[in-house]
């Protein structure tokens, strides 16, 4: 409710969010005024046993009001009462469950390369395994042993993995 002289009682009632910006456009697009009532009971509108309407489809049906804007759900009942138009906005209205729970894949480390980068992966790690075990056939004799004490394939693969000593 806003301040508003001209309005009886000094309040006018206006709307913000979907319905409020819908009016909004289709009055300017249409060239027409329009003001927002309430009904009485605040309702949305339920049929009554003597065949009458309440809230906002009352007012409908009793010729109060031309059509109004909100968020209707289409039911065969109310059709009879008053005319749908296309949706204006589709909700994302769902059903939720309970999330289940993760299951953990001992071989999941696999997954992200493909079968040809492993093969390339191990080749390379072959290749530089045999480098390392005769690179030391190089060196002076006493620098060969503590050379081939260092060279195996847990240090290859350490380095492969990047992993500390």
């Amino acid at each position: 409710m806003v301040d508003d002289p001209s309005a009886p009682g000094g309040k006018r009632l206006t709307f913000t969010g979907v319905a409020g910006h819908v009016m909004e456009m289709v009055s300017k697009a249409m060239n027409f005024t329009y003001t927002f009532i309430r009904p009485d009971d605040r309702s949305w509108g339920l049929l009554k046993s003597d065949g009458t309407w309440t809230g906002m489809l009352g007012l409908i049906t009793r010729g109060e009001v031309e059509f109004t804007p909100g968020p209707f759900f289409m039911d065969l009942t109310r059709a009879q009462g008053a005319d749908y138009s296309a949706f204006i906005f589709m909700g994302g209205y769902q059903i939720l469950a309970a999330l289940g729970r993760p299951e953990v894949d001992p071989w999941g480390f696999l997954m992200p390369l493909s079968p040809l980068v492993w093969a390339i992966l191990l080749t390379s790690l072959a290749a530089v395994l045999t480098v390392m075990l005769l690179l030391p056939s190089c060196l002076p004799v006493h620098a060969q042993d503590l050379a081939r004490r260092e060279t195996n394939i847990f240090n290859c693969v350490r380095v492969l993995l990047q992993e500390g000593n």
